[in-house]
């Protein structure tokens, strides 16, 4: 067969500066949105000046936060697609300065409010229970707003009557947000977004290294999670719970494989069946990441025990310490209505 001609640099250089502009103008509105306050896009709470969330009360129309965030989601995907295409075509950025430009977006998205969600709301409310030392999976934020509380009277009207169906690790770091924020909802959803923020770079560092024996794919791993507007959009400025369990899921993957090979001894095994119940534990369904791990394992009995008895591990004294109610709560998990405001 003969070889793929690929284009001329000049090509390649005007699709990779493409690529570089869609993503950070994407970011760049995201953060905007957040920065202008409440709105239809963003939950409204006191500020805890000098704490972040920093932002403005601006009063944007649900209008403009709707196209602003739907031009961010498809600018962004735009960027991600030449970014995918340049390096195809021999693109290859300096990894270094693709994880500079994943810790910026981080840290812009970390300290302004939640954007596209109110799901973090949620997270501050049941973090909030459990510091007063109630049961998140029997209380509701309607119960903990009724009794004045300062961080339950923002809770979120759509999840008012509706108890955690959260894992309990998901309510552990909500228990601490709450406890180093007192009684502040602003300052309990930043530490929720720095723990986000975190559990995001880690997984950046952990790709980096998974994938450096190979050019192509570094620069595509980051692309597709280090600096992919949709996932820094969902992730950090949403602040949603996934970036706590994508972190330790990749974290039982990576553990099984050692200089890019698969090599799931039994002790990796137990160490990745830890990290997988961990992460079953901030949302239950990381147990399919488990079953997908499992499969290569299939024919080695005592690879499979030791991965098993290590989500085990992980799992049991979780749900122990939680109750049956978080058990109830892991398999019959709520769902939430679409908005138009919210582009997934």
């Amino acid at each position: 067969m003969a070889e793929q001609q690929l284009p001329a640099q000049a090509t390649v250089r005007w699709v990779s500066r493409i690529a570089v502009a869609a993503t950070g103008a994407s970011v760049v509105m995201i953060a905007t949105v957040g920065a202008l306050g409440p709105s239809a896009a963003v939950p409204g709470f006191p500020p805890a000046a000098p704490w972040p969330p920093w932002f403005v009360r601006a009063g944007p129309s649900p209008a403009l936060v709707s196209v602003v965030l739907w031009a961010a989601v498809l600018l962004g995907g735009s960027g991600l697609v030449a970014g995918l295409v340049a390096v195809r075509w021999g693109w290859r950025p300096r990894p270094g300065r693709l994880i500079a430009g994943s810790l910026a977006a981080v840290v812009a998205l970390a300290v302004i409010p939640p954007v596209g969600s109110t799901d973090m709301m949620d997270y501050a409310m049941y973090g909030r229970i459990a510091a007063l030392g109630h049961s998140p999976y029997r209380m509701t934020p309607l119960q903990l707003k009724r009794t004045g509380d300062p961080v339950g009277a923002a809770a979120p009207r759509p999840w008012d009557t509706s108890p955690s169906v959260y894992g309990p690790l998901a309510t552990a770091s909500a228990w601490a947000a709450a406890e180093i924020a007192g009684g502040s909802a602003a300052r309990t959803l930043f530490w929720l977004k720095l723990w986000d923020g975190l559990a995001f770079l880690a997984l950046v560092l952990g790709l980096d290294r998974l994938t450096r024996s190979d050019a192509a794919r570094r620069i595509r791993a980051h692309l597709l999670w280090s600096v992919n507007p949709l996932m820094l959009l969902a992730v950090v400025a949403g602040g949603h719970l996934d970036g706590l369990s994508a972190a330790l899921a990749f974290s039982a993957v990576a553990s099984l494989c050692l200089g890019g090979a698969w090599r799931p001894g039994l002790r990796r095994c137990l160490l990745a069946g830890v990290l997988l119940g961990a992460a079953s534990a901030v949302k239950a369904p990381l147990l399919l990441v488990g079953a997908g791990v499992m499969w290569p394992l299939r024919r080695s009995p005592r690879a499979l025990s030791a991965l098993s008895l290590g989500m085990l591990v992980a799992l049991m004294p979780c749900y122990l310490a939680a109750g049956w109610a978080a058990v109830t709560a892991a398999v019959g998990r709520a769902a939430g209505s679409p908005s138009v405001y919210d582009p997934w």
